[in-house]
């Protein structure tokens, strides 16, 4: 129901979403393919 009224996207798509392509984010926890927030480099999202 919130998603339907909230201007807002749900919490956890405004931080995962963010963190999860960040390069620094999979260096410091050691992420690994199979990991819920894994990425590879060449899935991670660059805007600047």
């Amino acid at each position: 129901m919130r998603v339907a009224t909230s201007v807002h996207s749900p919490s956890r798509f405004r931080v995962d979403g963010v963190i999860i392509n960040m390069k620094e984010f999979h260096k410091a926890f050691s992420t690994e393919k199979g990991d819920k927030l894994y990425k590879s480099d060449n899935d991670i999202i660059l805007i600047w």
